[in-house]
């Protein structure tokens, strides 16, 4: 929900008013930052480029996109039992950008969402860094190649980690 919402204490009052007493809510929001556990998140210098930039242009633009770190705040007010659980995205696995794991299911949850990930680089770039911060589509699609490129190459052990926010209406 991260860059749609632009009145969190609305959207959970609003959540929490139409709870029942004893109701829980969960939100589940991926981080809009790359990690790797062997250090090459780090050498994914346009991919970092270009979450920076998508972060800074919803910034400017009302909607921040990296909103999982601030749900519990937002949950505290009003809701009882609020957790903050942060996964490697999926909970009980992780998913990796790309068919870089060894594991056979996790090669193919990769696959998948490195298709996902590459269906959204140009837009994310040419709607936030283009439209929002002025670069040119010239210098988008240079961007958006890089970033793609990181993402499809196998040396690259890429993922997202996920918050899994929840509370109770106390009853």
């Amino acid at each position: 929900m991260g860059g749609s919402i632009n009145d969190w204490e609305k959207l959970t009052k609003s959540c929490f008013d139409h709870l029942k007493p004893g109701g829980w809510i969960e939100l589940q929001e991926p981080e809009t930052l790359i990690t790797s556990d062997d250090d090459t998140a780090s050498k994914a210098t346009a991919s970092n480029e270009f979450l920076a930039l998508s972060n800074n242009a919803a910034d400017q633009f009302g909607k921040e996109l990296n909103m999982g770190r601030k749900y519990k705040q937002h949950l505290i007010a009003g809701f009882v039992d609020v957790r903050d659980e942060i996964f490697k995205i999926c909970k009980i696995c992780f998913t990796p950008i790309g068919p870089w794991a060894k594991d056979p299911k996790l090669k193919e949850v990769g696959r998948c969402f490195l298709e996902h990930c590459l269906l959204g680089v140009d837009a994310y770039i040419l709607g936030f860094i283009g439209k929002v911060l002025g670069c040119s589509e010239s210098k988008c699609m240079i961007l958006a190649a890089k970033v793609k490129a990181e993402l499809r190459d196998r040396k690259n052990h890429l993922y997202l980690l996920t918050h899994f926010v929840y509370g109770r209406k106390p009853t």
